[in-house]
């Protein structure tokens, strides 16, 4: 499958056999060629970028790594610590 960006923000999905041609047109913008769903022709779109997507891969935002934490733990104990011997 191919994933082309809109100049809208949008995107589509294309299956990769349907794509005749991706090229920068002579005033700079980048064209896509591919097969309209019903097959009687081909057709041209402008589009941003694309992406290749692998075969059994799942991609999306539920599948981004989450943000990193930092691990407060160890801190947290030496505070606890420390106010334990500060108390007397």
């Amino acid at each position: 499958m191919i994933k082309y960006y809109y100049p809208d923000s949008t995107h589509c999905y294309r299956a990769l056999h349907t794509t005749h041609a991706v090229y920068q047109s002579d005033d700079g913008k980048l064209i896509a060629r591919t097969m309209k769903p019903d097959k009687s022709a081909l057709y041209e779109f402008e589009t941003l970028g694309f992406e290749l997507l692998k075969p059994g891969a799942r991609y999306g935002r539920e599948n981004q790594p989450a943000p990193r934490v930092r691990d407060t733990s160890r801190v947290a104990k030496e505070k606890g610590a420390l106010a334990l011997f500060s108390r007397s």
